[in-house]
């Protein structure tokens, strides 16, 4: 059975990385956490910058991570639940905690990549 919750969420963090990339106004956090959320649950991991400078270097790259990542959920949709998120997150936010999503300060404004 599928779990709508986490596929949602799965979208939703796929959106973000798409918007950003499209040079839709984007908070920094919420960017550098759709990437840690889509690498850490997938075990794929973003050939995308996220630490000083932010984005793709290709677009290649951009279109390879994406389809990497849905990919992998359509093989693994069935055991991606809630729980499977809760556990995989947990374990790499204690080793990661700059990663925090409700924590934003002034430097994670929206961003535009139109304006890089």
């Amino acid at each position: 059975m599928i779990d709508l919750t986490a596929k949602k969420d799965f979208e939703h963090q796929l959106n973000i990385v798409r918007g950003f990339q499209k040079g839709k106004a984007t908070f920094v956090e919420d960017y550098r956490y759709a990437l840690f959320y889509l690498s850490f649950t997938t075990g794929l991991y973003t050939r995308a910058d996220y630490s000083s400078t932010l984005g793709y270097e290709t677009h290649s790259d951009f279109k390879k991570d994406i389809k990497e990542w849905r990919d992998w959920y359509k093989k693994n949709k069935c055991t991606f639940d809630q729980k499977y998120i809760d556990s995989v997150l947990r374990q790499y936010k204690n080793s990661m905690p700059h990663i925090d999503r409700l924590n934003r300060t002034a430097d994670c404004r929206p961003m535009n990549t139109m304006n890089l």
